[in-house]
């Protein structure tokens, strides 16, 4: 780990803490912690062998042709060996990696953000003024992902464990950004963005202000899914309400495999909202409501004015940054492209957009 740290260390030459960490795993007594590394294999044991509780499936949903599960299940009872690593990390007192982990962030912290204001919101402390600033500080996060990530196999038995974690949900990789997110750091990533991104995120606050009223029906959403004009069922009123307080959870959800998730729920909450709508409507057969890419597009244009999430843009640069690649490229990526889209439409509203999607198509039952 003193090897990754010296190469982080040259990569980021003006970050804290690579230095910082060096003298912390000097200092660290290794034999407090042997409990965590040996009952990883044992705990997998047990859940491979001895467990009568059937494996988790992945939920598709018959509004999508594209089946969708959420990218991480969490388990309090630590259903699977990646909850019971997640579980480790409370433990920074006797737990190596999580210590380290704590020691970054407060590190991280200390250079980037203003610790004397007494503001709720993180205030930077130095100066970002473009998106190669963000991308900067986002590679020092990464800088320190990788001494992490290596150190946190060898932690646990290199190999072997890599091994076990093969063929898993999520990677060591994505548990690790996700517990790297759950400090300040996210905070501190979502400001730097924020003002590296200022000019634009003004213009599409504005454009929030001055679309705040708009109708499906203006932004050429075909009259089958114009329900906005919420009617009630079984008391609770129907339109894209549900869609667009799914997209509101991004703002609170700190990993980027949740933001993800978020995405992926609110598109399925679309189809949802519109089934509902017409539920008990006999005579609209399901293949009436077959949504292309246009459409969604749309729709998710007025869910995203609707939602009205400052710093969206922000939310889906953690996204692009931390999220793998491989999840990106299928079709998780696909959800995430239509609303980007979405935002730079917004963008262009009131002026001439020309290009079409692509023949992608989301079907809604209609039962």
């Amino acid at each position: 780990m003193v090897q990754a740290l010296d190469q982080a260390g040259a990569e980021v030459d003006w970050a804290y803490w690579p230095k910082d960490l060096k003298t912390f795993i000097v200092d660290w007594n290794s034999g407090s912690d042997s409990k965590w590394r040996s009952n990883v294999l044992w705990f997998d044991y047990l859940r491979a062998y001895t467990s009568e509780t059937p494996p988790l499936q992945a939920c598709t949903f018959s509004t999508l042709q594209v089946p969708i599960a959420p990218l991480v299940s969490s388990d309090m009872h630590a259903g699977t060996l990646v909850d019971f690593l997640r579980g480790h990390f409370s433990h920074t007192d006797t737990h190596a990696i999580a210590g380290v982990i704590q020691l970054f962030a407060n590190s991280f912290a200390h250079f980037y953000a203003d610790l004397g204001t007494t503001r709720k919101e993180v205030q930077l402390a130095v100066d970002i003024v473009s998106i190669e600033d963000a991308q900067k500080v986002t590679g020092e996060v990464k800088a320190f992902l990788s001494v992490a990530i290596s150190a946190f196999q060898s932690y646990y038995g290199g190999v072997d464990f890599g091994k076990l974690m093969r063929g898993r949900t999520i990677g060591v990789s994505d548990l690790i950004i996700d517990q790297i997110m759950h400090t300040k750091v996210h905070e501190i990533l979502l400001q730097v963005y924020s003002a590296a991104n200022a000019s634009k995120e003004a213009v599409y606050q504005q454009k929030l202000k001055d679309l705040a009223g708009i109708q499906c029906s203006q932004l050429g959403i075909e009259p089958l899914f114009c329900i906005d004009q919420v009617r009630t069922h079984n008391s609770e009123p129907i339109g894209f309400t549900w869609a667009i307080d799914a997209l509101r959870e991004i703002a609170t959800a700190t990993s980027p495999t949740a933001k993800l998730n978020v995405i992926i729920t609110a598109t399925r909450k679309i189809c949802e909202c519109i089934d509902e709508y017409w539920k008990g409507t006999p005579q609209l057969p399901a293949q009436e409501l077959v949504i292309n890419a246009d459409q969604i597009l749309s729709i998710f244009v007025y869910i995203t004015l609707k939602a009205r999430v400052r710093n969206l843009m922000g939310h889906i640069f953690l996204v692009l940054e931390f999220v793998r690649t491989d999840i990106q490229q299928g079709s998780y990526g696909y959800y995430l492209a239509t609303l980007e889209a979405a935002i730079e439409h917004i963008l262009l509203l009131g002026e001439r957009v020309e290009g079409k999607g692509n023949e992608s198509f989301f079907t809604c039952t209609g039962d």
